[in-house]
């Protein structure tokens, strides 16, 4: 995997600012699925859900919310800084325990 200096992160977001289309084609259009375990995920259009079942964009953007959600955010982004991937299914469902632990135990 490649790695951007600092100074070509600062002309991509100049361009960004200025306008500049990056997208090398149409845009992707998809439809969101759920597992039993509470992972989203997206599908093609007209293609069916595998291992989950259809859920509109409102219930996906209601269930990613909540605590839960914004540490598994923090805790997805630290990973791709880390180590310059996105983590696997097993690493997910483990963070995902982690949190879930944590979330209940009381403060104080």
């Amino acid at each position: 995997m490649g790695y951007f200096n600092e100074e070509s992160l600062h002309k991509f977001n100049s361009m960004c600012s200025d306008g500049v289309n990056f997208a090398e084609g149409d845009s992707y259009d998809f439809a969101r699925c759920i597992k039993a375990s509470g992972e989203i995920y997206g599908v093609s259009k007209g293609e069916t859900c595998r291992g989950g079942k259809p859920i509109s964009d409102a219930k996906a953007q209601k269930k990613k919310g909540g605590k839960t959600s914004s540490r598994m955010s923090k805790l997805r982004a630290a990973f791709i800084k880390k180590w310059g991937r996105e983590m696997s299914s097993e690493e997910l469902e483990k963070a995902r325990n982690m949190i879930n632990r944590l979330g209940g135990k009381s403060q104080g």
